[in-house]
């Protein structure tokens, strides 16, 4: 604690549980504004001289948002304020209906996101896109057709005969199977001759 007589003679001076919270919380504040003021040098100093509205929106709308809100959105646009003088509507085209009634319900969180980060504007909309959603996992999937097993000759078909031929009867149905496919699978990989 502070102020607390450690040794005759001796203050200690470290700063109590409530002071450093405090403090931590104060520098929070401090990071929380400094990137709205960041993001308005950017976007106003010599980098948003190159930039169109549109861009400056995009750059806002990325930049305010998390990873789910980043990942569904397909296009942003701005368009006029239904009043003169008023900012303008942000416009954010999302990939599937889902995601078009979750951030449409979300709405005034996004606009305080955006007022937060240092971006005006009136409102938010939502629409959903003309392109279809592709998900990673689809993109990762390409649909395949198996490749049809070539037959086994009449030598190989006796040479399964006599393999399984010491396996007990329950079994030797399955196991016959299993060593014809395994059979067909490497014939299948071994280079034809034309």
């Amino acid at each position: 604690m502070a102020g607390r007589r450690a040794r005759e003679g001796e203050w200690n001076l470290a700063p109590s549980a409530e002071v450093v919270r405090a403090q931590r919380a104060e520098r929070a504040r401090d990071a929380a504004s400094s990137a709205g003021d960041v993001l308005r040098r950017y976007l106003g100093g010599e980098f948003g001289g190159h930039l169109s509205d549109a861009q400056r929106a995009a750059a806002a709308w990325y930049g305010c948002n998390g990873v789910v809100e980043r990942k569904h959105t397909t296009g942003v646009y701005l368009r006029q304020g239904r009043s003169a003088g008023a900012d303008p509507v942000l416009g954010v085209y999302v990939d599937s209906s889902s995601r078009l009634t979750d951030f449409t319900a979300r709405r005034e969180i996004y606009l305080a996101r955006l007022a937060n980060f240092g971006y005006a504007v009136s409102g938010v909309e939502f629409r959903l896109s003309k392109r279809r959603f592709v998900s990673d996992r689809e993109r990762r999937e390409e649909p395949c057709a198996p490749k049809p097993l070539p037959r086994l000759t009449p030598a190989e078909e006796a040479r399964v005969q006599d393999l399984v031929a010491d396996v007990p009867e329950p079994l030797k149905e399955s196991v016959s199977r299993a060593v014809r496919f395994s059979f067909m699978r490497q014939k299948a990989k071994e280079p034809q001759d034309s």
